[in-house]
């Protein structure tokens, strides 16, 4: 039995109409080094087109973006690498399920790090100038390292004794 090869069919200048196999459009991809303006550049289309190509091949282009994200690109940086906009980078990756904070992308350690570091600073603040964070997010962080174990153990409400300010000897 004989495997059909998939076409995708392009159309160039309004005049022409150029059959690319689906393994051309992949190895196209890989050779631009997986940037979406390099391919786009190589088949003479605009960002958007690019990317319905590439999903017609069946490349997981949302993923391949999606990992430059991961690795402590902002979202801006990545589209204007790619050669796309902001909302169209964002929009594409919420449509695949992916995660988008607005802001700059904070890698941080492992929680047996965090909770290290947490031990050695003892304060929110100490705590955020070793991760190197505004003391909010570090206070975001601590939350959710320690499952608000460290605030419960520190009640603001302690019992009052007989005189009734909660400073009886």
């Amino acid at each position: 039995m004989q495997k059909t090869q998939r076409y995708l069919l392009y159309v160039s200048d309004g005049k022409f109409v150029k059959p690319y196999p689906f393994w051309m459009v992949r190895r196209d991809f890989k050779a631009a080094k997986k940037n979406l303006a390099e391919f786009a550049r190589i088949y003479d289309v605009s960002a958007r087109v690019a990317i319905e190509i590439l999903t017609l091949a069946k490349v997981d282009v949302a993923w391949s973006l999606y990992k430059l994200h991961l690795l402590g690109q902002t979202c801006t940086e990545v589209a204007a690498q790619n050669g796309i906009k902001l909302r169209t980078l964002t929009k594409l990756f919420r449509s695949n399920g992916h995660q988008v904070k607005p802001g700059r992308r904070c890698i941080l350690p492992n929680n047996k790090r965090l909770r290290r570091k947490w031990k050695r600073s003892g304060s929110i603040n100490c705590f955020s100038r070793s991760l190197r964070v505004h003391w909010q997010t570090a206070k975001k962080i601590h939350h959710q390292l320690f499952k608000n174990a460290a605030y419960r153990e520190r009640s603001p409400c302690t019992p009052a004794g007989p005189s009734g300010n909660g400073h009886d000897p």
